[in-house]
């Protein structure tokens, strides 16, 4: 991100857990969200954030991820759903026919 965001005095990140690219994406944008906005966080400080709670593979998505996408939290968010949302598809076996 271009400018700098600042956090609160004596913030400590509460710890969740790193989305490793499997699961339900829109879980743990939830949860994310969810623990930030009890601590008063803006969308800004979140976006600054949020690459924290992303490991391996995700991470590197992150990373690749245009400027401009990651300076606004509903385009990041929608573009983090759309390319883990496999992860929530259910697959159907010819068995399971």
């Amino acid at each position: 991100m271009d400018s700098a965001v600042t956090l609160p005095d004596r913030f400590k990140m509460m710890h969740i857990n790193c989305f490793d690219g499997s699961g339900d994406p829109m879980v743990h944008l939830r949860l994310f969200s969810d623990i930030l906005r009890l601590m008063g966080l803006s969308r800004l400080q979140k976006l600054s954030l949020f690459s924290r709670t992303l490991s391996g593979i995700t991470a590197i998505w992150y990373a690749k991820l245009e400027d401009s996408v990651k300076r606004n939290w509903e385009e990041m968010a929608k573009a983090f759903i759309a390319q883990y949302s496999y992860n929530t598809q259910i697959e159907v076996t010819t068995r399971d026919l």
